[in-house]
């Protein structure tokens, strides 16, 4: 901003009980050519006020004994201060604080921690043309009113993107401004939530696409607030957009825009910036927790479908042998994710897919995966069944896995269905797998940990049961896993059910579930998943 205002003759009162904010505060004014007096408190503050001229205050809301709301409302009431420019300094979430001071007659507020040049904005938003006191004081007016008013009306309207559109009506009328928007940031492009009047992503796409200026705006929003290039309505004439980020934990989540009246001139601009960066304040403290849990739940679910997307897994077959012969009588495909693509998280697979299902990506990974697992088995011998692990929503919703299973020529195929999500009807779910054709055969996957145990068993009449890992580890140590993994035997010898022991890691553990009668095996002793 080169244009900026002429400097005021007198200092400006920093009122802050914490040191280290009131010194940064003062630091930014004098590098910007003000002068300074700082208060440690409130009750410092009053008796500076009373002894000394100041052509503005920035003003901490919280501070011991005398508090930021006190001293605001004393120089309101004092005549020789009552015009004095006040601004207000609270905490991201004090909202009802913002809206206290605005009706005492704060002129502004910045919520902590700000940046220096949306402090700078605001300075000199409030000093430029002291000289026309009349102009400015109708004009803050104006914007104190739409403000609260904004506020107070988004604090009811309940919804994200309701509250978000009161905000924007409450931007158009202010001054200067036909265009408002609140936008969400998703990774490297941003969202509409609400726009009112002209949109201001439309103007400054007709700069360059929109794709490329959601993807510039997204990687500023760390900047602090600025003025975006745009072309004006109609012309090729320059202006700008004011463009605020939305800060919740110290991170922008979000972006206010607003868009200029044709031919705005830089104090106008100016001023729209001051405005954008009041109402992502507001946005803030009102509703950005949800917005930052829809952006991170947003990014996640990119994150997820990208990992399948590239294919940044690899499919592995686990052998399920017959305890009886020893003789491999299938193979489990299991999905590992690549560590280097998904180091946080590639070690545990189960937590994969539960995450991508919280966030709606679900679907797309278990149809990637599983695609993946029955292209690639074709390697194995032809004699053996091929078992996967298909999640009751996708069993009984679409036709995606009944397709993929019409890929696999004669070869036996076992749907394990996981007890570790519930299943809604199942009539419904029966049949659904059974018309998956009479090479499919049913599993029970993770039996004695879930939701419904036997019954869940008994439910779905499947041909296979298989005992969680948890209860074989150790089974010849424990009488109570002896007892328990006797009983689902017991069972499922009389429904005509074969009980697969998972996780299988010891001699004595193979023996113990030997001698319990279970048919089937798997674990690292009879055979480790291998790639094809």
């Amino acid at each position: 901003m080169q244009d900026g205002p002429r400097h005021p003759s007198s200092p400006i009162l920093v009122v802050d009980d914490d040191p280290a904010v009131r010194g940064l505060v003062s630091e930014v004014l004098l590098t910007e050519g003000y002068s300074v007096v700082e208060a440690e408190g409130g009750d410092h503050a009053l008796r500076l006020l009373a002894t000394e001229t100041f052509d503005a205050v920035i003003l901490d809301r919280t501070m011991p004994g005398l508090d930021g709301i006190e001293v605001l409302h004393w120089i309101r009431r004092t005549p020789a201060t009552a015009m004095l420019p006040v601004i207000l300094v609270t905490g991201l979430d004090a909202v009802d604080d913002v809206v206290e001071g605005l009706d005492l007659g704060a002129d502004d507020y910045l919520v902590k921690p700000f940046e220096p040049n949306e402090l700078i904005a605001r300075i000199r938003t409030h000093l430029r043309g002291m000289h026309e006191w009349s102009d400015v004081i109708e004009r803050e007016v104006d914007r104190r009113a739409a403000l609260t008013d904004a506020a107070r009306a988004a604090g009811a309207a309940g919804p994200v993107d309701q509250a978000a559109m009161q905000l924007c009506d409450g931007l158009l009328r202010l001054p200067g401004a036909v265009g408002a928007s609140l936008i969400e940031l998703i990774g490297d492009g941003v969202t509409p939530i609400a726009t009112k009047g002209d949109d201001p992503m439309a103007l400054l796409a007709r700069r360059s696409p929109q794709r490329a200026v959601g993807k510039r705006l997204a990687h500023r929003a760390r900047s602090g607030a600025w003025l975006e290039p745009a072309v004006e309505r109609g012309t090729e004439q320059s202006t700008a957009v004011a463009v605020a980020p939305v800060v919740v934990d110290l991170a922008p989540v979000a972006m206010v825009l607003v868009a200029p009246e044709p031919g705005a001139g830089r104090e106008v601009l100016d001023r729209l910036l001051a405005i954008a960066i009041d109402f992502a304040a507001l946005a803030g403290g009102m509703f950005g927790s949800q917005l930052r849990d829809t952006a991170a739940k947003d990014a996640a679910r990119q994150r997820f479908i990208t990992l399948v997307e590239r294919h940044d897994f690899l499919t592995m077959y686990q052998p399920v042998v017959d305890l009886r012969t020893g003789d491999t009588v299938g193979y489990e495909a299991l999905t590992r994710f690549d560590p280097i693509a998904a180091p946080d998280i590639a070690d545990d697979t189960e937590g994969i897919f539960t995450g991508a299902a919280l966030v709606g990506a679900g679907r797309t990974v278990e149809l990637r995966t599983l695609e993946a697992a029955i292209d690639e088995s074709s390697h194995l011998p032809p004699d053996v069944w091929l078992s996967v692990n298909v999640s009751p929503s996708l069993a009984v919703t679409g036709t995606e896995l009944r397709e993929l299973i019409d890929t696999i020529d004669d070869r036996q195929v076992v749907v394990e269905v996981s007890e570790l999500e519930p299943v809604d009807d199942y009539d419904v779910l029966r049949a659904a797998i059974s018309e998956l054709g009479a090479q499919v055969q049913l599993s029970v996957d993770d039996a004695g940990s879930g939701f419904a145990s036997l019954s869940h068993v008994l439910a779905l009449g499947a041909q296979f049961v298989k005992i969680d890992h948890t209860w074989i580890r150790d089974i010849h140590l424990d009488p109570a896993k002896r007892a328990l993994v006797s009983g689902i035997q017991n069972f499922a010898t009389e429904t005509g059910a074969l009980v697969v022991a998972e996780g299988i890691e010891t001699e004595d553990e193979l023996a113990a579930v030997k001698h319990l009668g279970i048919a089937l095996g798997q674990g690292f002793l009879l055979g480790r998943p291998e790639a094809p």
